[in-house]
């Protein structure tokens, strides 16, 4: 598709984890569109910097920084008078600060990775992504039963299922293909209540697990066969989503039914994921050929010891075809970003009484 020159303005993130900096990238090389990367997050750090006094006011009095951080975006917008505002979750942006961008006339799209307005943990959500939700022009959700249940909601909404992708590129996954394997299951990812009752089954079992994450070790029974480690960030977490044997992946509440970011990131490395038996992951993978599912923690357990029994050849195929399925079915952030751009440009245009360019 040809664009017509756009100005878009993105909340970014200097966090290395955020999904928000894979879209910002993809579109800053699109040769008609002009991006203006706002890393809110970088504001509130240069507060906290600025004294131990700082500090602590962001701590316990978070909304002044918050102010600073919604007085530059609206200078921003009136500065630059972007086409679209796209905004990630939005906690940090008050609903008043949302609606004057929408006065100016800015389309504005908002990107969610979880729901926005039931949260099931601390960091998923805000009385600010509520209450601003219905004031966005366009939304994107991973899940096909958030993107139902919002445009039930706000049918004047238009609403999209976008998923959770990779960033792993292909001269990565070579790296990582010269990894020696460990055979044992492992599972990387910070305790909750649910996650260790499901690890506590896998450990009872006697089947040897390596768990990955913030102070496990609080929340599991010591045993022979498990062996718990800090959290795995960067090029570690990448490395070792790949070398394990089995790599276990599970849901939180609101990823029910749905996917999450492992669901990409562990084929991508080439990892052997087992995971969560969904209709979405189904539609992604094949079973037993790019990914293994479970439907409980006793089925689970079966699992991991079949993928543990199963030949080397046979995992290494296994691996393969798990990269190949995530390259060729165009799951990575670049392939987000395109289709999300399109049916941006698209609603631009419509909104515009412009026709598209062939």
């Amino acid at each position: 598709m040809c664009y017509e020159i756009m100005k878009i303005l993105i909340s970014d993130s200097q966090h290395p984890n955020a999904v928000a900096p894979q879209y910002a990238d993809y579109l800053g090389k699109q040769p008609k569109l002009t991006v203006t990367r706002f890393a809110h997050d970088d504001l509130y750090i240069q507060w906290t910097k600025r004294s131990l006094a700082h500090k602590l006011c962001a701590r316990l009095t978070p909304k002044v920084v918050e102010r600073n951080i919604n007085t530059e975006l609206i200078r921003l917008v009136s500065t630059t008078k972007p086409n679209v505002v796209w905004v990630f979750k939005g906690g940090q942006f008050f609903p008043n600060t949302i609606q004057s961008v929408k006065e100016t006339g800015s389309l504005l799209v908002n990107l969610n990775g979880d729901h926005p307005w039931n949260f099931f943990q601390r960091g998923s959500g805000n009385a600010n992504v509520t209450n601003s939700f219905h004031l966005y022009d366009v939304f994107f959700t991973y899940s096909r039963s958030i993107a139902a249940e919002v445009a039930k909601r706000y049918p004047e909404i238009s609403t999209h299922v976008l998923p959770f992708g990779h960033r792993v590129t292909n001269s990565q996954y070579e790296q990582l293909t010269q990894i020696p394997e460990s055979k044992r299951v492992c599972f990387i990812g910070n305790p909750d209540r649910l996650r260790a009752a499901f690890l506590d089954k896998i450990v009872a079992s006697g089947i040897p697990i390596d768990v990955y994450g913030f102070k496990w070790s609080r929340h599991l029974q010591k045993k022979n066969n498990l062996r718990v480690f800090n959290q795995a960030n960067g090029q570690k977490y990448y490395e070792t989503l790949r070398k394990y044997r089995v790599q276990l992946n599970l849901f939180r509440p609101q990823n029910a039914n749905s996917h999450n970011m492992r669901s990409f990131e562990t084929p991508a490395c080439g990892g052997v994921m087992l995971a969560p038996d969904s209709e979405e992951h189904r539609v992604f993978f094949n079973e037993g050929k790019e990914a293994f599912f479970f439907n409980s923690p006793e089925n689970a357990i079966e699992q991991c010891r079949h993928i543990l029994e199963l030949p080397d050849d046979e995992i290494l195929k296994i691996r393969d075809r798990a990269r190949l399925r995530s390259v060729q079915s165009g799951y990575s952030y670049n392939d987000r970003a395109k289709t999300a751009l399109q049916i941006i440009h698209q609603f631009h245009l419509q909104r515009s009484g412009k026709q598209p360019s062939p």
